[in-house]
């Protein structure tokens, strides 16, 4: 992964016959990828956008996504963080490589985004909070109906089972 963390977002020169080539902000990322071993449809699923957006990305077509170019920024500064990348600077090329230096968009300044990491992390959250809740529910559950045992007509057997408990949690 620190490979890919040092892969210029610059376009580099290539090396051998055609060495004045330069290479593609398309290509950087796609090389990223390709050493992660990743694979365009897996990362489809990863960060849900469609494959043929990545593969446009990749292959700097920017004619082929979508026109709102507040999504096609948002598809590479996603595309970039699940690689490890610098989004800052990925999106940054982006933006001067397929929109043009007059456009509000290429002018604005990047905004702060929550990271991939932080959403399952809230998730794990609300989760956790739910099931805490749902313990408390049933410890306030039980401490009703141990209270009120006696004077609820209960089987015998259960009463049974609610003191066996009761001995468990308060011995």
């Amino acid at each position: 992964m620190n490979t890919v963390k040092k892969m210029a977002t610059k376009p580099v020169k290539r090396q051998g016959r055609n060495s004045s080539k330069e290479v593609s902000l398309g290509v950087l990322i796609r090389r990223a990828r390709l050493a992660r071993k990743e694979t365009l449809g897996g990362v489809s699923k990863v960060l849900h956008i469609r494959e043929n957006y990545l593969k446009a990305i990749e292959e700097d077509r920017s004619q082929d996504l979508p026109k709102e170019m507040t999504y096609s920024i948002g598809f590479v500064r996603s595309y970039a963080q699940f690689l490890g990348l610098d989004p800052a600077e990925i999106v940054g090329a982006f933006k001067r490589q397929h929109i043009p230096s007059t456009s509000p968009i290429a002018q604005a300044p990047q905004e702060v985004v929550c990271s991939e990491v932080e959403m399952p992390v809230a998730q794990q959250e609300k989760e956790a909070t739910h099931f805490l809740m749902g313990w408390v529910f049933f410890a306030a559950a039980f401490i009703m109906i141990l209270t009120l045992r006696d004077s609820m007509p209960l089987p015998e057997a259960i009463k049974n089972a609610l003191d066996f408990f009761a001995k468990i949690f308060w011995e």
